[in-house]
């Protein structure tokens, strides 16, 4: 019976998937009819909006597509199993410290989640990582000075440790437990769990599955960038 629900819902995805790019086609011709000037200055704004931030996303694309194809998703997650207060001060931790913006952080999440790491420490770690970086930091110290970036890092730490502990309160929910690996927009990402029995391999080009897990992954990280991407853009 579960075989039987789950091959309907594998069904369903590409009828939904087509009557939302309908939607999206309609809408779109019909502001275009009404709005043609500001429908035209829109779209050379989300153009160059995504041009200027490529050179930060496609890295963290890349990144999450490696960590998938390598099974390096694997071990992160074993090594976070089971130990959800630790991993959420080490998440915590290492976004405070790393040099990851807001956007970077999106494919990374995404890659992370695929992989099965739990979704607090990954909660944890994309809301401590966009405040502040060694660059930041060393900015607002020369600016601001050494009190409020330190008062800054410190309140980036507890942001992260405050997102992850909330998170925690819910992990026995399905919809935390299958937070990115099973849904409707970036089904492709579920292909990619099939790593984790994967043994950890950084050479990903010697192996045909790692490389097709990797453009998999490739592709619907990208897919879900653009889906985030393109609407915030365009209402800005």
């Amino acid at each position: 019976m579960s075989e039987m629900s789950e091959y309907g819902q594998t069904a369903k995805r590409p009828e939904a998937a087509k009557w939302l790019l309908i939607t999206v086609v309609i809408v779109g011709a019909g502001c275009l009819l009404i709005w043609p000037q500001t429908v035209m200055e829109m779209a050379v704004f989300v153009s160059g909006a995504l041009l200027a931030v490529a050179p930060v996303v496609i890295p963290g694309i890349v990144l999450a597509a490696w960590i998938m194809a390598s099974g390096a998703g694997s071990h992160i997650a074993g090594l976070l199993d089971g130990r959800v207060v630790w991993s959420i001060v080490l998440a915590s931790t290492i976004g405070a410290i790393t040099p990851v913006c807001g956007v970077t952080v999106l494919p990374l999440m995404a890659g992370l989640l695929a992989a099965g790491v739990p979704l607090a420490p990954v909660m944890a770690f994309w809301l401590s990582s966009p405040i502040t970086d060694p660059a930041m930091l060393a900015t607002t110290v020369a600016t601001l000075g050494i009190g409020f970036a330190t008062g800054k890092t410190v309140a980036a730490f507890g942001l992260g440790l405050w997102g992850g502990a909330v998170t925690s309160m819910f992990s026995g929910r399905e919809w935390v437990k299958t937070s990115l690996r099973d849904n409707r927009i970036t089904g492709n990402l579920s292909q990619g769990t099939c790593s984790t029995s994967l043994p950890f391999d950084p050479r990903i080009w010697n192996d045909p599955q790692r490389t097709t897990i990797f453009r998999r992954t490739m592709a619907a990280t990208t897919r879900l960038m653009l889906i985030c991407l393109i609407p915030a853009f365009a209402a800005e």
